[in-house]
C-alpha cells in the first residue's frame, strides 16, 4: 500500500516533496480511520465523509500534489523569516510579514487588532524574548489554497542555556497581498503556562 501511495523508489534514495506530502495526507487518513473506529456510535456520515476524501486524494493530480507541498515549504519559509525577524529586534520588518487589519489572539489576553497593537506586543514581550535561545518551527499542514490558506505549525522555544521553555501548537491565516502571504490571523498556545 505505501509504495502505490508514495509510488517507487530506489533503495537509499530520498522520497520527493510529492511523496512525502502523499505520505502526510495518507497517515492522517489512517488516523482518523482509527478515531472513527473508538466511537461509541456509528455516524455512516462521518464515514462518507470520509471515502468521499479518500476519493478526492487518489485522485489529486502530482501537480496538485506538488502544488500544496510547494505551498507548504513557501509558508514554512515565510513563518521563518518572521521568526528570525523577531530574534534580530527587526519590529519594523516583522510588521510588513502581516497584513495591515491583522488579528493576533495570544494565550490568555483579549486579541489584539492592526500593527499598532502588534508593535505593542513585540514591545511587550522585548523582556521575553532576550531569554530566548533559539526557536524551532515546523509547519504541519497547509488548508485551502489560492490567495488565502491557514497554517498549523508547532514549535519549541529553547531558553540561552539550550533548555526547552515550552513548546506551542499555533493556526495562521496567510492572505495573498501583493504576491507575498502575509499572516491576517494568528491563534496559539503553549504546554504549560509562563
Amino acid at each position: 500500500m505505501a509504495q502505490w501511495l508514495i509510488g517507487q523508489s530506489e533503495p537509499g534514495t530520498e522520497y520527493t516533496k510529492i511523496q512525502q506530502y502523499r505520505w502526510l495526507i495518507f497517515q492522517r487518513l489512517c488516523n482518523t480511520i482509527r478515531v472513527f473506529k473508538r466511537l461509541p456510535f456509528n455516524n455512516f456520515n462521518i464515514l462518507r465523509e470520509l471515502c468521499k476524501e479518500v476519493g478526492r486524494f487518489a485522485n489529486r493530480s502530482d501537480t496538485d500534489t506538488e502544488k500544496m507541498a510547494g505551498l507548504l515549504e513557501e509558508i514554512g519559509a515565510r513563518h521563518d523569516k518572521i521568526i528570525l525577524l523577531i530574534e534580530e529586534g527587526k519590529k519594523q520588518e516583522v510588521l510588513e510579514c502581516y497584513t495591515d487589519d491583522c488579528v493576533l489572539m495570544p494565550p490568555e489576553q483579549e486579541a489584539l487588532q492592526g500593527k499598532e497593537a502588534l508593535l505593542n506586543f513585540i514591545e511587550a514581550s522585548a523582556e521575553f524574548q532576550s531569554k530566548i535561545g533559539k526557536i524551532e518551527n515546523v509547519e504541519e499542514e497547509i488548508l485551502g489554497e489560492g490567495d488565502v490558506v491557514t497554517s498549523r505549525s508547532k514549535g519549541t522555544i529553547y531558553g540561552k542555556d539550550g533548555s526547552v521553555i515550552f513548546k506551542r501548537k499555533a493556526l495562521a491565516v496567510w492572505k495573498k497581498v501583493e504576491g507575498n502571504f502575509l499572516i491576517q490571523t494568528v491563534i496559539w498556545n503553549f504546554d504549560k503556562a509562563l
